[in-house]
């Protein structure tokens, strides 16, 4: 699973592989940190989550989110703004 991370508001970006491929396990995950008192990404996403973290500049950042190339978006920031989200199949006619 891939996941497309902005950290606090552009301030880095990131894809995140984490070790299940299955979205409810890295939602439970995810939300269990960041569902933390007081939480906030303070030095690296690395030291808070498992998997492996690539930092990206943006334009790369940018290209994989507007590919297909992701299963799910992450907005890491404080316990009051972080959010994960499973990416939805979109058809055109």
């Amino acid at each position: 699973m891939r996941v497309v991370v902005d950290e606090e508001y552009g301030y880095r970006h990131w894809i995140w592989t984490p070790r299940s491929d299955n979205f409810d396990i890295v939602q439970k995950e995810f939300e269990s940190v960041v569902g933390e008192e007081n939480y906030y990404c303070k030095i690296n996403p690395k030291l808070d989550f498992d998997g492996h973290w690539d930092e990206v500049e943006y334009d790369e950042w940018r290209d994989i989110l507007h590919s297909e190339d992701w299963a799910a978006f992450a907005h890491i920031h404080t316990n009051t703004d972080s959010v994960i989200t499973e990416r939805k199949e979109t058809h055109t006619q």
